[in-house]
């Protein structure tokens, strides 16, 4: 089922640039002054994502809230997106009257559930995605194009995402087999091995999801930290002998968004990772930064699946998160 819907990925985005072009936007009565993304797992990632790609292109700050309560400054002058593929999410569920409350701008996307309910009976701004599976972290690339609609929507998105989700499916259409065959050689890195993976900040988001890809595919552990932050405190995490870093795998996943002294910071780094584990480089395809985002999340996606099949897992079921929303429920 997994490697079904990661294949389906160019079909996603197509169809959700269609279900875009047809949502309906309000006007917000008080000008829009920030953005609270709420959602969280497979259906919150994305607000990670598009904060890191509107760093350089938004007035209005983003913050993604992965918790019941709303931040204190949520106002009228707030566009809070509450994004929750199955409309159930107890922790979104909580923002979303909270957000009610306090009278801000609210957009819903979601599959259904009590969110659709509450956005239908409330007349919020919403759009219904498509359900391929229950696994909501298999529909990323509906809910992220959904957020470029929406920023775009309230007048806040100039960029032509559009052209760059075209630039991807392209590369998609030409590289396909060569994507595999290194997501392959990534998954094989990092078999039996912990994965370290680092990237420049402007990635964190696509750093994060590949963390959760792999704890939920590969049920297996993995860590990231960003360049120039791990330098000021992790770095020094690497000074005892070379028999404790063993079982580690290192890779970096640059991108030409980097500041010039970050891309030091890795070239001065790497003879220190390497003294005691090994390192591999990827780079993004692409011309600008959707498109190579929407690669890097193709690639690693794929990196899941394939190390999934070398750990002989079920790459679809998460029963320890069903456990933990049960014995949730009966204290509820």
């Amino acid at each position: 089922m997994i490697k079904q819907l990661i294949e389906n990925i160019p079909n996603q985005i197509r169809r959700a640039v269609e279900i875009g072009k047809n949502i309906s936007f309000t006007r917000s009565q008080k000008p829009i002054q920030n953005i609270v993304i709420a959602g969280l797992g497979g259906s919150g990632i994305a607000g990670n994502i598009l904060e890191n790609l509107a760093y350089s292109h938004l007035a209005q700050p983003i913050t993604v809230c992965k918790t019941y309560q709303l931040p204190a400054f949520v106002n009228e002058n707030t566009l809070l997106i509450i994004s929750s593929f199955s409309g159930n999410t107890e922790e979104t569920l909580s923002a979303l009257h909270e957000g009610l409350a306090k009278k801000a701008k609210i957009f819903c996307q979601t599959s259904g559930g009590e969110i659709a309910q509450i956005a239908q009976k409330q007349a919020l701004d919403h759009v219904l995605l498509p359900v391929e599976a229950p696994c909501p972290r298999q529909h990323l690339a509906y809910s992220l194009v959904q957020l470029f609609f929406v920023l775009k929507g309230y007048g806040l998105w100039q960029v032509d995402f559009e052209q760059s989700l075209q630039e991807f499916l392209s590369i998609i259409d030409k590289e396909n087999p060569q994507i595999l065959a290194q997501a392959q050689e990534i998954a094989k890195y990092f078999f039996q091995k912990i994965p370290l993976v680092y990237g420049d900040n402007s990635l964190l988001g696509i750093l994060t999801r590949f963390q959760q890809q792999i704890n939920e595919n590969a049920k297996q552990f993995c860590h990231i930290n960003i360049f120039p932050e791990m330098n000021h405190n992790e770095l020094v995490g690497w000074g005892l002998p070379a028999s404790y870093y063993q079982n580690f795998a290192v890779l970096y996943m640059r991108t030409p968004a980097e500041h010039p002294q970050v891309s030091r910071r890795f070239e001065i780094c790497r003879p220190i990772f390497e003294q005691k584990a090994p390192v591999l480089v990827v780079y993004p395809k692409g011309s600008e930064a959707i498109c190579q985002t929407f690669y890097y999340l193709y690639l690693t996606d794929w990196v899941s699946w394939f190390l999934s099949e070398l750990n002989q897992v079920d790459a679809f079921e998460i029963n320890v998160i069903n456990f933990l929303k049960n014995e949730l429920a009966k204290n509820a």
